[in-house]
């Protein structure tokens, strides 16, 4: 063979000629080993060489460090000096990479945190402050970090907010050499990267200490901050108390931030000798420091996010018990509130206990603390520290307490590898929730009604929106997009898909994938491809179902699915599927989402043994030939109400089910008559089924299912109450007598009262009813009796009544309000006034909206602004928005002091419930321009990603078409029917 070179160099060349270059067949084989050798070398080192595109020139300094000033420092350990080193403020450069835009590179990784912190509460402390300052913390973290690839930079996370008091320090741990290694480091704040420049690489496998001296802030309601109340005495009380989910454990320490960066924690807070400190580990030790100030040693916990990570500073109280596991499990109060601490405690135990059995794995720690602080939004489940919104402790809300404690093993002992896997946290819990409070409670019979509590919440949710996301959806570093995740689709659908999956495995199958998923990533990470491992490994030997294929459809596609029934020749049925859609905007284009179905029936002939079959995404339609049926029989889809989906029928069908209910409406299992009303009146609104359908329903399934009957119509009858005047008196008695019907079989029960302190009334299809109180609201003459007597009770014995739960103190006040006059009414104001306790007082301020005085109200509410610091006003205007004649009261307020709500607010979901409780009767077109208006001018901060008033919107566009299509229908129905 001949290669001939045009442009070879004229070495050696004779008389100007082409060089012609003769190679042996072995000679051309080697030169084409070299190139290949050396052609993968490049690549690997392309590949392998650290990315630093993100990273500009040298710009001006984040930081005006200087020497600090203060000679106490907040550490055992001595405080590096600095180095020649400066901080540079670094602009990021865009990547390509989208996946990884914002992320932590993966070449070294955190094994073990060792953090001390000293929090600034008081004025007295602040003299002790580097930033002079009280409201801030002073720290010190040693990161032990092992190299996983060769690097010569280490990226972490800090926070804008944190201040760096000296260079940090690197240095190996592997050798006898403790030089420093770090050369430089720069500050990335689009990212919160904090970026470790070092004079060499790092060694794959070894490990290194890097060292950071700072000081933070303790601002609004996330990271380490502070949480204000006033004891009975009036006295101001400080606590210092934190919440790091999302991404906030970056604002009280430098850290890898990520939740899939997990290392061992060792925790020293030292505080005020006054106080007492709690963090994830068990207290190993207090030591006084000097006449001010003690430092705690906690117990060192094993692989833990960072968002875990918890702290509490405090002067509280606890009560305790070890249970059956020898774990000690404490609650932690206001001194002045440990009687209601009791409930809390025996409802945590049983819990605790009863999920290690159900799980087949014991909590992982050796102590759990609950604690209940003023300042927190809802509750966060840090391992081994549980952080309450006091109200919900005190109250000893089934709902929180049974998913917190569902978190120790869903969320923390199996931890999602990212925040696009959130609902295996949050979904998970949802689900236990119902389990747990079974448990505790099972006279409420919370799993029972999980498809017509939770399910049905989110297949409404689900059908309203064309643009709703699907569970696994992208989610990018910044907090925003974070946030996002934390959003009831995480939580009510994540949940739905758990209990379906439960139901369409064999007994026993789900219960063996969850356990074995738990053990299988215990302290570890998962994704939702681990989930489906563990689940079709266990159904190996019964369904066989292979579980990723099934369920990649529900969690990487959005929507709820429909499901057509229609019969053909004989007992032969044609199924289809849809995605729903049950919205206002118009679609672009159809649809596309196509589901693997779950799909169970029953028909007349054998009404409680359902065929199952699946429903596969890819046929337009499927046959199914239903055996044993009659020609004349029904058949029911979705068998106890167990699959995540709508059911239309024929015609034929319909009639043919309510013939059924007519004649005896109990071959319909509960869950069945309850879904058959809420779907209908869901896909009436589209006209897929007939109004007439629904409303027979509900007049067919009231003797059976009064409760279920009874929230439908409280929504429909308050509407057309809403309508005109004209028919509110017929209807107000209308609505009476059905809720006499109720109350005549339940009586009056003070276990299943609400506290709309916790739970403010809300009158929406969605709500649990409490029929004790809606009896006295609807002027029972049993229940308003019995409470009136109560009243006079609590007014002649106040330590006796101060002893009654809080939610029957919430109805007796109530009740006093409403239907007494001007001395129930200044009684109850002062009441208010005179009360230390915030809980308290705002108890009473939400028994003052149950009044029916107009003028009274509007001088309430004109007062809430310098009340403020002692009331929840939010509560307090929510509880308004529920009585018919504060509703226009309760938006004027929001309209005009949304900024300072916001502002006020520490969950910026409690901002967008109150907009629904508000809106969710409004039904005008002027209502939704003034929404629309509303919303449009308005700046929703962390709002955006999480609500963009298009709930309260469809809300009030489905109220609009309701009074214009189906309340004279409806008014007219219910005046020639009685039931």
């Amino acid at each position: 063979m001949e290669l001939t070179e045009d442009k070879l160099e004229a070495v050696g060349a004779r008389n100007g000629r082409k060089r012609v270059l003769q190679c042996t067949a072995m000679q051309i084989f080697i030169h084409v080993i070299v190139f290949c050798v050396f052609t993968a070398s490049l690549c690997l080192l392309v590949y392998y060489i650290p990315d630093r595109s993100s990273i500009d020139g040298t710009q001006s300094p984040l930081l005006p460090f200087t020497t600090p000033q203060k000679t106490h420092l907040p550490t055992s350990l001595p405080v590096n000096t600095y180095s020649q080193s400066t901080a540079e403020y670094i602009t990021a450069k865009p990547t390509t990479d989208t996946d990884q835009i914002g992320r932590l590179p993966r070449f070294v990784q955190p094994r073990r945190y060792l953090l001390n912190i000293r929090p600034f509460l008081y004025e007295d402390d602040v003299m002790y402050s580097l930033l002079n300052r009280s409201s801030t913390f002073d720290g010190w973290v040693r990161i032990e970090i092992e190299c996983i690839e060769s690097t010569n930079e280490i990226t972490l996370h800090a926070d804008p907010t944190l201040t760096l008091h000296a260079s940090p320090t690197v240095i190996g741990l592997d050798t006898s050499n403790d030089d420093d290694i770090l050369d430089s480091f720069s500050l990335v704040p689009q990212y919160h990267f904090l970026v470790l420049r070092l004079v060499h690489n790092l060694q794959p496998r070894k490990h290194y200490e890097v060292y950071i001296q700072y000081s933070g802030l303790m601002e609004g309601t996330t990271g380490f901050y502070v949480s204000e109340y006033n004891n009975k005495k009036g006295e101001k009380r400080l606590t210092g108390t934190t919440q790091m989910e999302g991404t906030y454990a970056r604002r009280t320490l430098p850290c890898f931030d990520e939740p899939d960066l997990k290392a061992s924690f060792d925790v020293e807070i030292e505080h005020r000798s006054d106080m007492i400190a709690l963090s994830n580990g068990m207290e190993l030790s207090t030591v006084e420091l000097d006449d001010h100030w003690s430092r705690t040693v906690f117990k060192r916990v094993a692989a833990m996010p960072t968002f875990l990570l918890a702290m509490v500073v405090h002067d509280f109280q606890n009560i305790s018990v070890v249970n059956e596991d020898g774990c000690l499990i404490r609650v932690w109060m206001q001194p002045d509130f440990m009687e209601d601490a009791d409930v809390a405690l025996n409802k945590s135990k049983m819990i605790q206990e009863y999920y290690a059995s159900l799980l087949d794995m014991k909590y992982s720690l050796d102590k759990l603390d609950h604690v209940g602080v003023k300042d927190m939004a809802g509750a966060m489940e840090n391992w081994g520290l549980i952080i309450y919104n006091e109200r919900k402790l005190r109250d000893a809300d089934n709902q929180f307490i049974t998913h917190e404690l569902g978190h120790q093993w869903f969320g923390n002992v199996v931890t999602m590898e990212w925040w696009d896997d959130l609902w295996l946290s949050e979904g998970f819990t949802s689900y236990m929730e119902h389990i747990g409070t079974d448990h505790v409670q099972p006279d409420l019979k919370s799993y029972e009604k999980f498809p017509s509590s939770t399910m049905s919440k989110a297949m409404n949710s689900d059908a309203t929106s064309p643009v709703r996301r699907a569970l696994k959806s992208p989610v990018s570093w910044e907090r925003d997009s974070v946030e996002s995740q934390f959003v009831s689709l995480s939580y009510t659908k994540g949940g739905s898909i758990a209990f379906m999956m439960k139901h369409f495995l064999d007994d026993g199958v789900f219960e063996q994938g969850v356990q074995n998923y738990l053990k299988e990533r215990a302290f570890k990470n998962a994704n939702v491809d681990h989930l489906w491992q563990e689940l079709t490994y266990a159904d190996k030997d019964n369904g066989k179902h292979n579980m990723k294929k099934i369920m990649d459809t529900w969690t990487l596609q959005a929507g709820v699915p429909l499901v057509t029934i229609n019969r053909t020749v004989s007992n032969t049925l044609i199924v289809t599927q849809e995605r729903a859609y049950f919205g206002f905007m118009q679609l672009p284009q159809p649809f596309r989402e196509r589901y693997y179905i779950p799909l169970t029936y029953v028909h007349r002939s054998a009404p409680s043994t359902p065929a199952k079959l699946f429903l596969e995404p890819d046929n337009n339609e499927t046959l199914i030939n239903v055996e044993g049926a009659a020609d004349e029989d029904w058949y029911l889809a979705n068998y106890l109400q167990t699959g995540y989906y709508y059911v239309n029928y024929d015609s034929e069908n319909w009639q043919r089910i309510l013939d059924q209910a007519k004649i005896d409406p109990l071959v319909f299992s509960f869950q069945n008559r309850r879904g058959l009303i809420s779907q209908t009146w869901d896909l009436s609104f589209k006209d897929i089924v007939p109004r007439e359908i629904y409303m027979k329903l509900k007049q067919y399934f009231w003797n059976s299912t009064k409760e279920a009957v009874l929230t439908f119509d409280l929504y429909d009858l308050n509407l057309i109450a809403d309508r005109g005047r004209a028919s509110r008196p017929f209807l107000q008695k209308t609505i009476l007598e059905k809720v006499n019907h109720v109350y005549m079989e339940t009586g009056w029960s003070e276990t299943t009262l609400i506290d709309p302190t916790v739970t403010p009334r809300s009158h929406t299809v969605m709500e649990e009813l409490d029929l004790t109180s809606l009896a006295c609201w609807y002027d029972n003459s049993d229940c308003v009796s019995r409470a009136d007597g109560l009243f006079q009770e609590m007014i002649t014995n106040p330590i006796t009544a101060s002893k009654w739960r809080p939610a029957l103190r919430s109805l007796v006040l109530c009740n006093g309000v409403r239907h007494g006059g001007q001395v129930e009414w200044d009684l109850v104001w002062k009441l208010m006034h005179d009360a230390t306790d915030y809980m308290e007082k705002t108890r009473f301020g939400v028994s003052l909206t149950c009044s029916t005085n107009i003028t009274a109200l509007n001088d309430f509410v004109a007062s809430l602004l310098d009340s403020s610091n002692e009331l929840d006003v939010i509560i307090i205007i929510k509880s308004l928005s529920a009585n018919p004649i504060g509703r226009d009261l309760a938006w004027r307020y929001v309209q005009t002091h949304w900024d300072w709500l916001c502002a006020s607010a520490h969950d910026p979901l409690a901002m967008t419930d109150l907009i629904e409780a508000i809106t969710s009767f409004f039904h005008t077109r002027s209502k939704l321009q003034e929404l629309i208006d509303f919303s449009a001018a308005r700046d929703l901060g962390r709002l955006r990603h999480r609500y963009d008033f298009g709930s309260a919107e469809f809300n009030i566009r489905r109220n609009i078409q309701w009074i214009d299509h189906f309340s004279y229908q409806e008014e007219r129905f219910i005046k020639i029917k009685d039931y």
